[in-house]
């Protein structure tokens, strides 16, 4: 996988390639925004963020003055680092005709191409929200009710002709998107609406919402699973699960009888991504690794290496398999009205119990509820068991991801949950890899055959437990720093509290 183009190159490519770089990049911060707001529709995933700026700055900023120009010359000169399908993915988006040669792989071309309509799609909506002469355009909101977006744009005077260029620009995005825009509308309040939400949602409101958005983002992106060069496909597909099993399990008490078979089927997809995702985040540990690992040392290494790719080849031949089932079709069939909001009265009937009763009364209680199962399992943390350190990591994620599901309903949000909350996550996450790894790469140890200097391979092994212990001992260190952190401030609880 090449690297990457970032958001911070994006204006030194406009400048090597003489372009107005100042519009160009209103262009890319309205296409940054644009993106953000619409996550769950676009089916693109973190990686293909500067891309949709990059390709707004260059259609913004191109003012036509060089018809004849060769993008891809100039493209290969002007990007910071060789970008491999990510230069297609640009030239798809910008000079289709100077694209790759009908030659090249045909499924690879596809994929490609699906993920440069999609870039394309929002590039032409942000060149259109600055193509009036506003020079403050910026989305102030997406609102999706579950059949099209209404898109707030505010900005300054010319603002109106702006917002006029940005409806001409629909087409692109209507036929390419999971979800049609149906207006583009001039925005001059102070605190744009988050959701299309009704101003006292119920639960089983909030639990269609949160099920139709995670659904969705896991949806439009399963189109890139094939797609070698961006893991962060597999990746974002699970994180859309496990969304979607939380918000399962934190409504479970507001819906009806649905949620224990669904929960069965997302249950075995999610186990089959996350084979393939534990593969690609050790793959990115090892070369890590290796670039530091003394040479007498790559031998063993590449062994090891060898034996993790075919893991992976495995698992993602089986996570295929799952995704192009007559099992996982039924499902589909079966499911997606229910989780998309196309069945009856949103497919998910509210129970008596508390789904239709406002969850603005029930919030404060949901989240001081999961604040005490994650102090009551943190409890004396630096002297936790393996098991127990890894039970705190699965509870902080569900009081994140309760608080992200609930936080359209407080005046403030609850960045004072969130926050802490997801340092914990990353910091015990990196405790748990540790732990994983030094497991898995034992037992390779253990299966490897006799084979060459075996006090060199044990070395070799010995070195890299070493560095894994090193990591682990890291990682609880600033996990043990933020647990402090978090006991001795009152900002989460009073964040929980925050609506009588």
């Amino acid at each position: 996988m090449s690297k990457p183009i970032t958001s911070e190159e994006v204006p030194a490519v406009c400048e090597a390639l003489g372009l107005d770089a100042a519009r160009g990049l209103r262009a890319a911060a309205v296409a940054q925004r644009l993106f953000a707001q619409t996550s769950h529709l676009h089916g693109l995933t973190k990686t293909a963020r500067p891309l949709v700026e990059l390709v707004a700055a260059l259609r913004a900023a191109d003012s036509g003055e060089a018809p004849g120009r060769d993008w891809r010359a100039a493209l290969k000169q002007a990007l910071p680092h060789p970008a491999g399908s990510q230069l297609e993915i640009i030239l798809e988006a910008v000079a289709p005709e100077a694209a790759a040669q009908p030659e090249s792989d045909a499924a690879d071309r596809s994929i490609v191409q699906a993920i440069a309509r999609r870039v394309a799609a929002l590039a032409e909506l942000a060149e259109g929200l600055t193509a009036g002469g506003t020079r403050e355009a910026t989305v102030a909101a997406a609102l999706d009710d579950g059949q099209a977006v209404e898109l707030l744009v505010s900005g300054d005077g010319a603002i109106r002709d702006t917002v006029n260029a940005a409806r001409d620009r629909l087409a692109a995005w209507n036929a390419t998107m999971l979800r049609p825009i149906r207006a583009v509308v001039v925005y001059e309040g102070e605190h744009p609406p988050t959701n299309a939400l009704p101003p006292e949602p119920t639960a089983a409101d909030v639990a269609r919402h949160v099920f139709q958005t995670q659904w969705e983002a896991f949806l439009s992106r399963v189109y890139g699973v094939r797609y070698g060069d961006d893991i962060e496909y597999v990746h974002e597909l699970r994180v859309a699960l496990r969304r979607l099993l939380a918000a399962l399990r934190a409504f479970r008490k507001a819906l009806d009888g649905l949620v224990p078979p669904l929960r069965a089927e997302l249950e075995l997809l999610a186990d089959a991504l996350g084979k393939v995702r534990d593969s690609d985040v050790f793959l990115v540990f090892f070369r890590e690794y290796a670039a530091q690992a003394p040479p007498e040392h790559w031998p063993y290494l590449r062994g090891l290496l060898r034996a993790e790719r075919c893991r992976r080849r495995r698992g993602f031949r089986a996570l295929l398999e799952g995704l192009e089932s007559e099992r996982f079709a039924a499902f589909r069939a079966k499911y997606d009205p229910i989780l998309a909001g196309r069945a009856a009265e949103g497919g998910l009937a509210p129970l008596a119990t508390g789904g239709d009763a406002p969850l603005r009364r029930r919030a404060p209680n949901i989240l001081l509820k999961r604040l005490k199962v994650v102090r009551k399992t943190g409890r004396n943390l630096a002297a936790a068991s393996v098991e127990r350190q890894h039970a705190l990591r699965i509870q902080c994620k569900r009081l994140r991801y309760t608080a992200e599901f609930l936080a359209d309903l407080y005046p403030k949000g609850l960045a004072a949950l969130i926050d802490p909350m997801q340092a914990m996550q990353d910091a015990l996450g990196e405790v748990h890899d540790a732990d994983v790894y030094k497991e898995r790469i034992t037992r390779y140890h253990a299966r490897r055959r006799a084979a060459g200097d075996q006090a060199l391979a044990s070395q070799a092994l010995g070195a890299v437990l070493a560095f894994l212990d090193n990591r682990r001992r890291t990682a609880l260190d600033r996990a043990l720093v933020a647990w402090k952190a978090f006991l001795k401030s009152k900002g989460p609880r009073k964040a929980a509290k925050a609506i009588p």
